[in-house]
């Protein structure tokens, strides 16, 4: 049981610092010689828990994405205020800003199956975005125009994401940015 317990915290180690060398350098610029070092491990160890290096990265990115996802479901809840919906959305993309704005840089060299679990997020993202907005708004427009609207909101997220330069917990472009999203929003969806 011991020795099932020390590859697994071997496993979590790697995927742990691999993931801060990913926000920091992307997705093509992270080797594996990197991670070894980073993570205190021979380069034969990342291959006996990952196989390849392209699997690691992807492995990361997909549970980061899955605990957005997650969060997303559980506290973007639809038939609370617009304000509350859209300032819960902003702490949630806050709290995952460095990988996500990663993903967003990196998107053109991803693997395919990442692409596709972005695409659903939108997707889903942009649906309750569309049920809170139908769920509150006294303002009736159409749907074409009420998702053109969400689209352009999100497309501002999502540069100011792609705009981040450096990763550090202190240095939140979407904290910053935060009054202005917000007022985007209000003006957007009215």
């Amino acid at each position: 049981m011991l020795r099932k317990e020390m590859k697994l915290q071997t496993r979590l180690n790697i995927m742990n610092k691999t993931a801060l060398l990913l926000q920091e350098a992307g997705f093509l610029r992270v080797s594996s010689k990197d991670i070894a070092e980073i993570s205190n491990v021979s380069q034969g160890s990342i291959f006996l828990h990952f196989n390849t290096k392209e699997n690691l990265l992807t492995e990361v990115i997909e549970e980061e994405l899955e605990k957005f996802e997650t969060e997303i479901k559980n506290k973007c809840i639809t038939n609370t205020s617009s304000d509350n919906f859209v300032k819960s959305y902003i702490d949630i993309i806050i709290l995952h800003e460095g990988m996500l704005s990663r993903i967003y840089k990196d998107i053109g060299c991803l693997p395919d199956v990442i692409k596709k679990h972005v695409q659903n997020l939108d997707s889903l993202i942009k649906n309750l975005f569309f049920e809170n907005y139908r769920e509150n708004s006294e303002k009736k427009i159409s749907i074409v125009d009420t998702f053109i609207a969400i689209e352009s909101f999100l497309a501002q997220v999502e540069k100011n994401l792609m705009d981040k330069e450096i990763y550090s917990d202190f240095n939140s472009i979407i904290k910053q940015k935060r009054g202005r999203l917000i007022k985007l929003y209000k003006m957007l969806m009215g």
